[in-house]
């Protein structure tokens, strides 16, 4: 989880502790299509995966986020 939580700080401009389930897109001022591009970009590295153009648009949350890598295998808790 913590890498998870790294990535997300670091795009996104913020420190890991204002990272929970309930942070979205609305509640983080940094969080734009740009940063978007550019999560889905890191995540794509960090966990060797390939997402798509509809699940790169689905990450605007920390929820939406976690279930977009469950769906690609990803197990955040290993």
């Amino acid at each position: 989880m913590s890498k998870f939580k790294e990535i997300l700080a670091r795009v996104l401009q913020v420190d890991e502790a204002k990272i929970t389930d309930e942070t979205t897109q609305d509640s983080i001022e940094n969080w734009d299509s740009f940063n978007i591009l550019l999560l889905a970009s890191e995540l794509e590295k960090a966990f060797l995966i390939k997402l798509t153009m509809e699940q790169t648009a689905m990450l605007t949350s920390v929820k939406a986020v976690k279930d977009t890598l469950a769906k690609c295998g990803v197990d955040l808790n290993a």
